[in-house]
């Protein structure tokens, strides 16, 4: 009876240490929908160096930052605005200052074959549906308003805009062609859902303010210092290139 017990016991402990140590190898990071490839590619690169899983969560950066102040029990938050990490850190949610890795861009994309895409395009009565992301909660929205807005363009096509709640939702009306147009991020072109039928240009970078993507550990983190090689990870040459052929550019 006394060996029956042991053993019982022994299983528990095993379970007990098991269930710990799955917990302390598994990083949950919200990240920005625009960069859900290129953070999931390197969580994968991360997982094979360090055996510590990387579960990627995504949404607009104004929800998932929302999110977190509601509890939501992440580890690291990468936002494509730095200001939403500046308002956590106003809340003392962040374990350090955030910092800036990479810079995104603004494309106009369309699959409309009958002219090269040009900004002036959006005036057209043959583009009824403009989309882009929700100004108010994703930041790539909030510059692309700002872009039309400087070229006095956005009380002329306004009611032609149809808002995703982030970048993803955006990229989803245009590759179904849900709207004949729309201004994304640069890093569409190089996802695998990319169709090579579309056509696309830059959008002016002096048109809006630099989409500054940050990172900071949440001070909430059961797992500190996972969370700190992760940081170190990102910011090496290699994540960072693999950024850059997302067309992201590196911050200064």
């Amino acid at each position: 009876m006394v060996i029956y017990r042991y053993f019982i016991l022994l299983i528990f402990m095993n379970f007990v240490v098991g269930c710990n140590s799955n917990k302390t190898k598994t990083l949950r990071i919200a990240v920005a929908s625009n960069l859900t490839e290129p953070i999931t590619l390197i969580g994968d690169n991360y997982y094979e160096e360090f055996e510590t899983k990387v579960e990627v969560i995504t949404g607009s950066s104004g929800k998932l930052m929302a999110q977190i102040l509601h509890g939501a029990p992440f580890d690291i938050f990468i936002s494509a605005d730095i200001q939403y990490l500046d308002l956590l850190k106003e809340q003392n949610e962040l374990l350090d200052e955030p910092d800036v890795f990479v810079e995104g861009r603004l494309i106009l994309w369309t699959l409309q074959q009958a002219q090269d895409p040009d900004i002036q395009l959006l005036l057209s009565e043959r583009i009824k549906k403009i989309a882009i992301p929700n100004p108010e909660i994703a930041p790539y929205g909030k510059a692309a308003k700002e872009a039309l807005m400087k070229l006095n363009m956005w009380e002329q096509i306004k009611h032609k805009l149809v808002f995703g709640e982030s970048v993803t939702q955006t990229n989803q009306f245009l590759l179904t062609e849900a709207v004949e147009a729309g201004i994304t991020s640069q890093s569409l072109i190089h996802s695998t859902h990319f169709s090579s039928d579309g056509l696309w240009i830059k959008i002016e970078n002096s048109l809006y303010q630099p989409i500054s993507h940050g990172i900071a550990i949440l001070k909430s983190s059961t797992n500190i210092e996972a969370s700190k090689k992760f940081i170190d990870y990102i910011n090496d040459d290699n994540s960072i290139n693999l950024l850059k052929e997302y067309g992201y550019t590196q911050s200064l």
